[in-house]
């Protein structure tokens, strides 16, 4: 949901600018100016750091009340790194592991990470936004150090049930246009992508990236059986986009060819509750 059309600006402006160093931390990390709402995350700012079981206890009992919303019997790791917290709303049962990122900065948004129910995020795992949204549905499992982001008006969605190995990378956006030729990538604007979503049951295995870009354009047939599509990943090294059916395997393999590329192979995972299975 949209508060307005209030925009983040570039994180180094965000960081450097000429406001106060207590206004600037507040706009960047804490997501408010409410001076007791800032006493109360500094208070469970440290408790990120608290070992063992009492560390757990503690951020159990205090770090719901950071969030828009928080479900029942939620699992914090030590190190959680969190940024604008009261947009991110977590479902029942989450496991949020040691080292992990939640950073939603997305002030046009009310909510901005949605995390669901029996979500499995592992150490090191990154959720960043900046002016989008990140959508978790429930029972999603990801892998160690996997990296999602969603930038410009792009977002990330992961649907029930998909299994992310780990050292993945998936982007909704953040893809610069390259028209001008004088002008250094970085400073040209960025290109819309329509963002990424990853479809139910999908297993992706390590070290896949997924670019957004690509949207499905409907039911198509591979090896005899239709296949509903839905936007899939790109392989390792791959800057490309591939469209492929639910409940997919895509691994990163090197083929031998004129240029040494990575691309994907998807396995169909069989059985009569396969869903893109239909009669001819």
């Amino acid at each position: 949901m949209t508060t307005g059309r209030k925009r983040l600006a570039k994180t180094h402006a965000a960081v450097t600018g000429e406001q106060s160093a207590l206004t600037r931390y507040q706009d960047v990390v804490v997501g408010h100016r409410r001076l007791l709402g800032l006493a109360y995350f500094e208070l469970c700012l440290w408790l990120a750091g608290v070992p063992g079981a009492l560390g757990l206890m503690l951020r159990q009992l205090c770090w719901p009340r950071l969030f828009r919303s928080c479900g029942k019997k939620v699992y914090f790791g030590s190190s959680v790194t969190l940024m604008h917290p009261n947009r991110i709303a977590i479902g029942d049962r989450a496991v949020i592991s040691n080292g992990c990122v939640l950073d939603a900065r997305s002030p046009a948004s009310e909510v901005a990470i949605t995390i669901g129910s029996d979500v499995m995020l592992s150490q090191g795992v990154m959720l960043s936004c900046k002016n989008a949204g990140i959508t978790l549905s429930d029972r999603v499992g990801m892998g160690p150090y996997t990296v999602v982001q969603a930038t410009n008006d792009d977002p990330v969605l992961i649907d029930d049930d998909a299994v992310i190995a780990a050292h993945c990378y998936i982007a909704g956006g953040g893809q610069y246009r390259m028209d001008q030729l004088n002008v250094p990538i970085a400073r040209q604007p960025m290109r819309r992508t329509g963002g990424t979503r990853i479809g139910a049951g999908v297993w992706l295995g390590a070290h896949v990236d997924v670019l957004g870009g690509r949207r499905d354009r409907g039911p198509r047939r591979r090896g005899g059986r239709r296949l509903r599509g839905h936007q899939e990943p790109a392989g390792h090294g791959d800057m490309r986009r591939y469209t492929g059916p639910r409940r997919a395997r895509a691994d990163g393999v090197r083929r031998c060819a004129a240029r040494c590329r990575f691309s994907l192979i998807f396995w169909p995972v069989k059985g009569p509750e396969a869903p893109w299975q239909e009669a001819r």
